[in-house]
């Protein structure tokens, strides 16, 4: 699949192939969205764990259960997840049931 450019831009080609197309946006997304992060001192990854925190509505997930839920490693997730937890996005608690188990949630500076 292309797309089809008008006649009168001659700095293109006549037809760019979907898919690179698909990939120069995405690259500008993370470029833009990096920059917009920047101040925050966030990462595209550490955003990605505070989104799926505040999907949890309020409620304390197990690290382990987000790890899978959001096909990380639980090495990988524990990293970006002490990362927030030291910039106070994020904090730990110990399970009420399992004193192995521990707990994720946003605090208020991560909502």
């Amino acid at each position: 699949m292309s797309v089809s450019l008008s006649p009168s831009d001659t700095q293109v080609p006549e037809s760019i192939p979907m898919g690179r197309l698909i990939h120069d946006v995405a690259r500008l997304r993370r470029t833009v969205f990096d920059n917009e992060m920047q101040p925050a001192g966030l990462t595209r990854s550490q955003w990605a764990v505070l989104a799926a925190l505040a999907r949890q509505e309020g409620q304390a997930v197990m690290q382990s259960e987000l790890a899978k839920s959001m096909a990380l490693s639980k090495v990988t997730l524990g990293g970006l997840v002490d990362r927030l937890e030291l910039k106070g996005f994020v904090q730990r608690m110990a399970d009420p049931t399992d004193r192995r188990v521990k707990r994720l949630a946003l605090t208020p500076k991560g909502k």
